[in-house]
C-alpha cells in the first residue's frame, strides 16, 4: 500500500505532521528532507557562497544517507533558483574559489555558448569568455591590438581591451 502520510516544516522551523504514516520512518529519506530544508533556508537567508552552503549541509549527512542526497550540481542549481525567486543578491567574490557561474552567465543573449574555458584553479583561475562569432571575427582579422590587463582594486576582475583597424571589438555577440 502507498503511504499518504506527510510531514512538513512550519515557518518557525518546527516539524508538523499533516497525516499519519503507515510505515516506519526511513532514515535516508529523513536525512534527505533535512538536507533539502537546510539548503533552501540558507539559500533564502544567507549570502554565503553556494559551495559553502552545500559543504556545510553535507557535513550533517551520515555516510549511509549521502547517496540519497542530490548531486552537487543539482543542489547548486536549486540554490541559484531559490535566490533568483527571492531576489537574494549574489555576494562579490573575494577569492577565486568564491566565483560560481550560474548557467545563465555561461551563454550570451542568443543562448550561444559564451564561457569557452574555466580551469577551476582556486589560486589562479582563468575564465575565457567569447562567442563563436567573435572568435571567427578575430580569426579573420589580419592583426590584433590588445591594451593591457588591469585589476579593479578589491574585485577579482580583469579586463582586456582590444581594437582591430582602429575599432573596438565587442565580443559579446
Amino acid at each position: 500500500a502507498h503511504c499518504i502520510g506527510r510531514a512538513g516544516v512550519t515557518q518557525l522551523g518546527f516539524y508538523q505532521l499533516a497525516s499519519s504514516h503507515t510505515h516506519a520512518p526511513n532514515p535516508e529519506d529523513v536525512a534527505k528532507a533535512r538536507y533539502n530544508h537546510e539548503i533552501r533556508q540558507r539559500a533564502k537567508q544567507s549570502h554565503n557562497p553556494t559551495r559553502t552552503i552545500i559543504s556545510d549541509a553535507r557535513m550533517n549527512v551520515s555516510a549511509e544517507a549521502a547517496a540519497s542526497i542530490p548531486q552537487y550540481t543539482t543542489t547548486q542549481r536549486t540554490i541559484e533558483r531559490i535566490r533568483k525567486e527571492n531576489n537574494v543578491a549574489r555576494p562579490t567574490p573575494t577569492t577565486f574559489a568564491d566565483i560560481v557561474l550560474p548557467d545563465e552567465l555561461t551563454v550570451n543573449s542568443r543562448g550561444q555558448k559564451f564561457l569557452l574555458y574555466d580551469n577551476q584553479d582556486v589560486d589562479r583561475r582563468v575564465l575565457i569568455f567569447a562567442s563563436e562569432y567573435a572568435l571567427d571575427r578575430l580569426d579573420q582579422s589580419s592583426s590584433w591590438h590588445v591594451d593591457g590587463t588591469f585589476k579593479d582594486p578589491g574585485v577579482l576582475q580583469y579586463y582586456k581591451h582590444g581594437t582591430n583597424r582602429e575599432r573596438t571589438i565587442k565580443n559579446s555577440d
